[in-house]
């Protein structure tokens, strides 16, 4: 009887932060105003497969955050406008939120899913980037769905369930890139390892791989090679390796997440002990596999570090829930 009580907690929260007050400041350049025009342009153009960016073409990032604004921005009416740009990322903060708040129901119990997801609500990452009309919530958020949708086919066994797990990973590439499916993947990958599972699962988890390149491929094909050549070649591909912007050190995503992630940074090292102790492996592959991917490429942000967020949630409220018993139960 307590898991609906939760949940409507979760989303009255999530609703006052994420969604109160969208549209009391403009859009803040350069990322924001990138967006919204895009969306306002497929709408005057009618063109919702190639993406302009003042009259021309603009093939630097894919096209679903766009398209999810001018879906907000049909359904409000008026065109584009500062709410409708800032819905998406609210939305799929929401979702993230949710999905966080299952998942951790999964692994351990439902008090545990309710602190991994009230500490999703409460970083001030995600709290930032859930009110900004940015790509980087939608992209976590539908990385998230993936391994969640993959780590419960594996739990019940159904393996070919795997196969259809990986289909929002292609609204993940669709969204910023290729990672959005080599992380949920990798995190799989390994996940089945831990599990002593990976022979049974692993064609499963290939024809899901292969079946979200296909579908993402879609779009490719009816944008044409241009796009493909300067989205997958120049800003994914030669960013990573050898980036022409955000250059940092090794180093830089420490202080990131201690500072972004507060107050429950200050958790996450004991969280993180525990997890691996307990062996509790979802949420510590989940961590680990996306930092160090991030970690390699030569090209930084803060907003990066958005997809292992969940993970490491999740190992803090499973954390909090054990070392707290007595405190929480209610």
């Amino acid at each position: 009887g307590t898991r609906p009580m939760k949940t409507i907690i979760l989303v009255i929260l999530a609703g006052v932060l994420f969604f109160s007050g969208l549209g009391m400041t403009a859009l803040w350049d350069p990322d924001e105003p990138r967006q919204a025009i895009m969306a306002r342009e497929m709408m005057e153009r009618g063109d919702y497969i190639r993406p302009y960016l003042n009259g021309e073409p603009y093939r630097e990032k894919p096209p679903f955050h766009p398209w999810l604004i001018v879906l907000s921005s049909k359904i409000l009416g008026g065109g584009v406008s500062e709410v409708s740009a800032r819905l998406p990322s609210a939305c799929t903060a929401l979702l993230l939120v949710l999905v966080t708040f299952f998942l951790g129901r999964a692994i351990m119990d439902g008090t545990a899913g309710f602190l991994s997801a009230l500490i999703v609500v409460t970083n001030l990452q995600v709290l930032s980037s859930a009110r900004e009309s940015v790509m980087d919530m939608t992209f976590a958020a539908l990385i998230t769905l993936t391994i969640a949708l993959g780590y419960l086919a594996v739990v019940k066994g159904r393996r070919w369930a795997l196969v259809g797990a990986l289909l929002p990973a292609s609204l993940a590439v669709l969204t910023k890139g290729p990672a959005g499916l080599f992380i949920p993947g990798a995190v799989l990958f390994i996940l089945l390892v831990t599990r002593r599972a990976l022979k049974p699962y692993l064609l499963p988890l290939a024809a899901g791989g292969v079946l979200a390149v296909a579908v993402a491929s879609l779009w490719f094909f009816a944008a044409g090679e241009d796009y493909f050549l300067e989205f997958i070649v120049r800003q994914n591909l030669l960013r990573y390796t050898k980036a022409f912007d955000h250059r940092e050190t090794v180093f830089y995503y420490f202080p990131k997440i201690f500072f972004n992630f507060l107050p429950w940074s200050l958790f996450l090292p004991f969280a993180i002990y525990f997890s691996w102790k307990k062996k509790i492996w979802l949420p510590v592959v989940w961590f680990v596999v996306t930092f160090l991917f991030i970690t390699a490429s030569s090209s930084k942000r803060a907003v990066y570090l958005l997809p292992l967020y969940p993970a490491a949630a999740l190992m803090c409220g499973i954390y909090l829930r054990e070392k707290g018993r007595s405190l929480i139960e209610y």
